[in-house]
């Protein structure tokens, strides 16, 4: 290493000088330290603030909420198909003999069923029989009532009769049928937790009408709160809010 020494001065004031500088650099030198520890903490804040927000976990839904669905008034489950493929899945795969099948007296209505329905009472049933009016094309249709019947599982058959022809998702009832006359066409929507869920006596009431069924379900998110996709899961096609 070579040292520069000014010759107009001692070797005691070259020394102080060499001192001197010595000090500035260690003086800068810890100034860079600090100035690179806060260069890397604002690098990780700045990461941190770039980093991916995290999407909200999914729910977990229940096999029911394939379909149309509510719960009546002393907590049995009713659940309607939402095209002719999830009807039969719903009479094919989900309803069982203690079940009772429900259906509006008009061509293109949702299969369904109340589970356990042999053991509800009659408040029960007619909310099972709202939830099929509602889902049928009476409610398209803008009638204010309809006529629905249930029938017990065994009388329900799947298969057409040898010569005739029966479409996917339709059936034949055979024997006695049990009545819902002027079943009102009209359905609650409310929040339930965080599941939007329908109901015949809790919520916002909605009837048949020229709403959209997108616009329902955002004027309902808004009001309640809820996942849009839900809300759009949940209701029938478009309505007026009551």
């Amino acid at each position: 290493m070579e040292i520069e020494l000014d010759l107009k001065k001692s070797l005691h004031e070259n020394a102080g000088d060499y001192y001197d500088r010595a000090k500035k650099m260690k003086k800068k030198a810890v100034g860079a330290r600090e100035a690179l520890e806060r260069s890397k903490k604002e690098l990780e804040s700045t990461r941190e603030v770039e980093k991916p927000t995290q999407l909200e976990k999914k729910r977990k839904r229940g096999w029911f909420e394939k379909y149309h669905w509510l719960t009546t008034t002393n907590g049995f489950l009713a659940v309607a198909g939402r095209d002719a493929k999830s009807n039969e899945a719903l009479v094919k795969r989900q309803m069982k003999k203690n079940d009772l099948f429900f259906h509006a007296d008009i061509q293109g209505a949702a299969a369904t069923i109340l589970i356990d329905g042999q053991e509800a009472d009659k408040q029960d049933r007619d909310d099972a029989a709202r939830l099929a009016a509602v889902f049928s094309k009476a409610w398209t249709a803008g009638v204010g009532a309809i006529d629905v019947y249930s029938v017990r599982p065994e009388q329900v058959k799947t298969a057409a009769k040898p010569g005739e022809f029966l479409g996917k998702g339709s059936f034949v009832m055979e024997g006695k049928r049990e009545w819902f006359k002027k079943t009102p066409l009209e359905i609650f929507a409310f929040l339930d937790g965080d599941v939007p869920s329908l109901s015949t006596k809790e919520g916002i009431k909605i009837t048949p009408g020229k709403t959209k069924k997108s616009d329902l379900a955002k004027k309902l998110r808004a009001k309640f709160g809820g996942a849009l996709d839900d809300w759009m899961l949940a209701l029938p096609s478009g309505g007026d809010l009551k």
